[in-house]
């Protein structure tokens, strides 16, 4: 749930939205929205998971990355609309996509407020920086508390 901001300050009333949903599948590191229909990168990027360094450069080519992800988004663009999908190894979210996360809703939405739960990820160095540029504020859900209020009972199912 995100609570975003446009014109607020006085001149008008907050507005919560469901944001920009993510879907993260299985595979090597890597995000639908930093490909291109041709097979090259958008933008450079660069991460680093267990001190192995990963660069890949504006206009080089993904090399099959997602290429299935690809050819299904060029005949159904539609279908993309509200959807971010990113791949990596592991089950939950990681830094690498927390950070390209916080980067793509910073893109979508600025100056948002997000309620969130005490998941690592967000409670890093580069995710309060990352946040902080893109004028994103968090309102934490403290550890513990998901018999109690679990986000997406409370925020999307009744919305």
């Amino acid at each position: 749930m995100v609570i975003h901001l446009p014109g607020y300050l006085g001149q008008k009333d907050p507005q919560g939205v469901v944001g920009l949903t993510l879907l993260i599948v299985p595979g090597v590191h890597g995000r639908l929205s930093n490909i291109s229909s041709g097979g090259t990168f958008i933008e450079d990027e660069q991460f680093d998971v267990g001190g192995k360094v990963t660069i890949r450069k504006k206009g080089s080519s993904v090399k099959g990355l997602m290429h299935k992800w690809v050819e299904l988004r060029s005949k159904f663009p539609h279908m993309f609309n509200n959807l971010s999908i990113m791949q990596q190894p592991a089950a939950v979210i990681d830094g690498v996509l927390q950070l390209w996360r916080i980067h793509e809703l910073s893109q979508r939405y600025s100056r948002t407020i997000w309620q969130r739960d005490t998941l690592g990820t967000y409670m890093t160095d580069q995710a309060y920086e990352a946040m902080a540029l893109g004028w994103q504020f968090q309102h934490l859900i403290l550890g513990k508390m998901t018999p109690a209020l679990q986000l997406t009972d409370t925020d999307v199912v009744f919305c």
